[in-house]
Parts: structure tokens; C-alpha cells; sequence
């Protein structure tokens, strides 16, 4: 990725279309993923670890989400 196309620190990325992971929409799981990263103090690397915890957080661990 070059300076140009990179995202600021802070940017959340949300998909295009929010879907519903279970009961609880995928912009919460990213919302709460987003701040497992903030708390370890912006430490890239650990994108799906967040996401998986925070799905296991809002009662979402052991669920499919394929199709």
C-alpha cells in the first residue's frame, strides 16, 4: 500500500452493506473490534484476533455467518 492509498490510524472499516451477523449488526462487531485495537494501543497485526474477540464478546462465538 503506498502513503497515498494508506488510511489514517483512525479510520473504521466498515463494509459497504451492514449485515447482520446473528442478532447483532456486523458495524457493532466492527465498532467493538476497533476498540480491542485502540486499547492495545494501535498495534497492527492483530485484525482478526479483535474481530473474533469481539464477536466472542457480544455473544456471537460458535455462530456461522456463511451463506
Amino acid at each position: 500500500m503506498t502513503q497515498s492509498q494508506g488510511r489514517r490510524p483512525n479510520d473504521l472499516v466498515i463494509p459497504p452493506r451492514a449485515e447482520q451477523i446473528g442478532d447483532v449488526p456486523e458495524t457493532e462487531v466492527a465498532r467493538r473490534a476497533y476498540e480491542l485495537y485502540e486499547q492495545r494501543g494501535g498495534a497492527d497485526g492483530h485484525d482478526v484476533d479483535d474481530w473474533l474477540l469481539a464477536e466472542r464478546e457480544l455473544g456471537l462465538a460458535g455462530r456461522s455467518t456463511a451463506a
